[in-house]
């Protein structure tokens, strides 16, 4: 028997499940174990505006080359309940495979409350048309027709080895670990050595040692299992060698420090400053902010470029220099103190940022001279990962 050509490092996966049953940390676990390896990784996720019990689903890209978007093939979807497993089945490609629960073979799409209407009757539809029932079983009975690997995990039993491992005199105690288990058995199914999934646990967990122990025993436990279920499946995934380091940011840090990336370019924005008070004797002094603030924003991009402000050497604007000479300044148009933190915050905050650099000796002290821009965004990219747990 011939066997099938193999696919190394791309890969699609999904996890989902309830909101509040883990999806997130099992999704992250899971794509910072293929980081640590070396691998690219790319995450969505999709959630209702519920906190708890609707569903909610996470796909994670990982590959050699650099990745920048998701896709709609799912190559491998881990599930741990029906739900996820009516969903999105039929989104698996022919040579995927399928992570589930056996113990919830007999479970209905009509026994599902949170699976809405239209997606009800469309499942019976496409069961009916495959002369199928509408049991869970019947419909992976379908997606195993057309070549996708079923990889049944006994979560309940794998739940009592680690209990009786760690003397957990209650399974409740443990039930949120099965998203743990999916993604180990995920792991075992595309052939990714081990190590990579307990340093994404000690990332997940940080701090809390018996908690990464029992997560890394269950994980375990489901990876040999799969991996002896489908030992051939089409889709693996390897180590890759790495020698620089990685970030592991979410979206929103990653546009976190992608403005400080931009800011030694220039193309940071300033502080918002506040309209002066509303009323006719002000107009005129409104104006001279709206020019006066249009100068400071030309300083302090100078300012940050070039390293400079006015107390460190850089460039006064002139007229800023001729309407404070002429006592025009903002003051007279609002309180003191309020003009004075605000001319503190936009002189002054640039030089902040670089001290704050200096401090962590990564700028060059011989000769006074200045790193260039795309040093200081790498420099400045590694000391917030780092100091965020984004480095892999």
């Amino acid at each position: 028997m011939t066997a099938k050509p193999q696919r190394v490092n791309d890969l699609s996966w999904m996890i989902g499940g309830p909101q509040g049953s883990g999806v997130d940390s099992s999704a992250t676990a899971f794509a910072r174990a293929c980081a640590h390896a070396g691998l690219d990784v790319f995450g969505k996720r999709e959630y209702y505006s519920n906190i708890k019990g609707e569903h909610s689903y996470f796909t994670v890209r990982a590959a050699s080359r650099t990745i920048r978007s998701h896709i709609d093939d799912v190559h491998v979807l881990a599930t741990f309940d029906a739900e996820t497993a009516f969903r999105h089945v039929r989104e698996v490609v022919d040579d995927g495979a399928i992570v589930y629960d056996p113990s919830l073979g007999k479970t209905k799409v009509s026994d599902i409350p949170t699976i809405e209407r239209r997606l009800k009757g469309d499942l019976q539809t496409y069961l009916i048309s495959r002369g199928a029932g509408e049991t869970l079983d019947d419909l992976l009975t379908t997606a195993k027709q057309r070549g996708v690997t079923l990889v049944p995990i006994p979560y309940n039993d794998l739940l009592d080895q680690v209990a009786d491992e760690f003397k957990v005199d209650a399974l409740s105690k443990i039930a949120r670990m099965i998203n743990m288990l999916a993604v180990g058995a995920s792991m075992g199914l595309v052939g990714l050595e081990f190590d990579p999934m307990v340093q994404a646990l000690n990332d997940v967990f940080r701090g809390r040692k018996a908690t990464v122990d029992m997560n890394a025993s269950g994980a375990r436990k489901g990876y040999d299992l799969a991996k002896a279920l489908a030992p051939d499946f089409s889709y693996r995934l390897e180590r890759m060698a790495r020698k620089e380091p990685r970030l592991f940011p979410t979206g929103g840090q990653a546009g976190a420090l992608g403005q400080v990336h931009g800011a030694p370019r220039g193309a940071g924005v300033s502080p918002r400053i506040a309209d002066p008070p509303r009323h006719a004797d002000h107009r005129k002094g409104r104006r001279a902010d709206g020019q006066r603030r249009e100068h400071l924003f030309q300083e302090h991009s100078v300012g940050l470029a070039e390293g400079g402000s006015e107390e460190k050497g850089g460039r006064e604007d002139p007229a800023r220099r001729d309407r404070r000479d002429r006592g025009q300044d903002r003051s007279a148009v609002q309180p003191a103190h309020v003009a004075q933190h605000r001319r503190a915050d936009m002189r002054r905050g640039p030089i902040q940022h670089r001290v704050s650099l200096r401090r962590r000796s990564v700028l060059p002290a011989s000769g006074g001279s200045r790193p260039g821009v795309a040093d200081l965004a790498q420099q400045a990219f590694l000391i917030l990962g780092t100091q965020q747990g984004l480095v892999a």
